[in-house]
């Protein structure tokens, strides 16, 4: 059950402790277990649940970070990418402190984070307290089963999309991984299949988009024709242009709206198959390690933003974008710009993907093919 029930008698109390009560202090945070420290840096931090909100710090951007609390407290914990630790209390608290302290910078593969936890505790009456600590993996029905809210120290994203991104992790994307799971041992081909079903979720949205965006482009002749009839009159022009939508009723946002509401989605599985612990460790096709990147080669040499090895997986989500891309731009070959757009766009993405989670790209890389 990954729980240690502490208990704590005390005797005598008044000769030794402080009159407002003890400290029940985890000291040290968690050691990094990652190879990539970067990565599993920017998901640690030490939290607390008071008032009903979880409140944390992390060193992203600090070197230095404290935070004191008064009143009660429903537990304190520290984590990492896919561990934690919580202190619970079963009885009443004073409050509590976090502090995080790294020592070198995200990029030093020397990093180090240390983080202390404390909570205050007032003297009972009887003396005797009762803690429970889990001591344990990130896993969302282990946490869900003390209903104190205790994943809610995971992050799903900036606050802007958090209110969408937590449910659709917490209701959809765990429950259904779980389900997939339950009856098909590989967690790569539960990814793919994962990928599958929210592009056929999300089938109506994308037909939706790529109509309109067609339809824009049958009406490109016309919106020349207007702009070479009121050269040096743009009212005039925006004026011809809305007569034209309304007549032929093309909606010059209908190919954005569908595409904006699936961001949610997007950034919901961004956040959550990195830090699903599930598919730690767990091997599919040529990655040993769904939860890192699939290294097919290692470079003698590091390249600025790539790296020092190439991944399989974002080589061949990169060619996947290559083929979408051509396919969905019709204009590629008469405009050299959006040509060369066409193959650097998939080189950036290559880029910058190359030391995310494969278990990641694999679903980035099925979602393309289907898209295509």
């Amino acid at each position: 059950t990954y729980e240690i029930v502490v208990g704590v008698n005390l005797i005598g109390a008044d000769q030794f402790a402080a009159r407002q009560g003890y400290d029940i202090v985890w000291d040290g945070g968690i050691a990094f277990a990652e190879d990539n420290r970067k990565t599993e840096a920017t998901r640690t931090g030490a939290y607390v649940r008071t008032g009903g909100d979880v409140v944390g710090v992390d060193l992203r951007k600090d070197e230095y970070q404290e935070k004191v609390f008064n009143g009660s407290v429903d537990w304190v914990a520290v984590k990492t990418q896919y561990f934690t630790s919580v202190v619970i209390p079963d009885g009443n608290t004073r409050g509590a402190e976090l502090i995080g302290e790294r020592f070198g910078e995200l990029d030093d593969p020397s990093l180090k984070e240390d983080y202390e936890v404390t909570l205050r505790v007032p003297i009972g009456n009887d003396g005797t307290d009762t803690f429970r600590i889990y001591a344990g993996p990130l896993e969302y029905y282990n946490l869900a089963a003390y209903d104190l809210h205790l994943f809610d120290m995971v992050d799903f994203g900036i606050n802007f999309f958090e209110w969408m991104t937590r449910p659709l992790a917490k209701y959809i994307f765990i429950p259904l991984f779980a389900f997939l799971h339950g009856f098909i041992p590989s967690y790569g081909i539960v990814i793919v299949i994962l990928s599958l079903l929210v592009k056929g979720a999300l089938y109506p949205l994308t037909k939706s988009s790529f109509k309109n965006m067609a339809r824009m482009r049958d009406l490109q002749p016309k919106m020349a024709a207007i702009k070479e009839k009121f050269p040096d009159n743009p009212q005039k022009q925006q004026e011809a242009t809305m007569k034209m939508y309304k007549e032929t009723g093309v909606n010059p946002l209908g190919g954005c709206l569908p595409m904006l509401l699936q961001y949610p989605v997007i950034i919901a599985l961004w956040q959550f198959l990195p830090q699903s612990i599930e598919i730690r460790q767990q091997g599919f096709l040529w990655a040993s390690d769904l939860s890192a990147p699939d290294k097919i080669l290692q470079l003698p040499f590091e390249i600025p933003f790539y790296g020092d090895f190439v991944a399989g997986f974002t080589l061949l989500m990169g060619s996947s974008l290559v083929v979408q891309m051509q396919i969905q731009s019709t204009s590629a070959a008469s405009n050299p710009q959006m040509k060369m757009f066409t193959y650097l766009m998939p080189v950036m993405i290559v880029a910058i993907f190359n030391k995310v989670a494969s278990g990641l790209i694999l679903y980035y890389l099925c979602y393309n093919v289907v898209t295509a």
